[in-house]
């Protein structure tokens, strides 16, 4: 599912963060011995990115600080 409105996404968000939250707990529980994870940002994105990827949701880099390409910088020369 791909939202197609704010709300969708906002459900879809709402949604993917309970599911994780639930996870994460079991996480800690079972893996972590009941120890509060130090690291659970890192923890949350992982599962997230992951959840989303198996719903068709990816996300595409729209840096704008990356180098400009050699040839187009010459090409602005000519």
């Amino acid at each position: 599912m791909t939202p197609s409105t704010e709300r969708d996404a906002e459900q879809l968000l709402h949604e993917l963060l309970v599911e994780t939250a639930a996870a994460h707990g079991a996480y800690e529980t079972e893996q972590l011995g009941g120890v509060y994870d130090e690291a659970w940002p890192g923890w949350y994105a992982r599962h997230l990115a992951e959840a989303l990827a198996a719903r068709g949701i990816r996300f595409e880099s729209t840096r704008t600080d990356a180098p400009a390409q050699a040839g187009a910088a010459e090409g602005a020369e000519a």
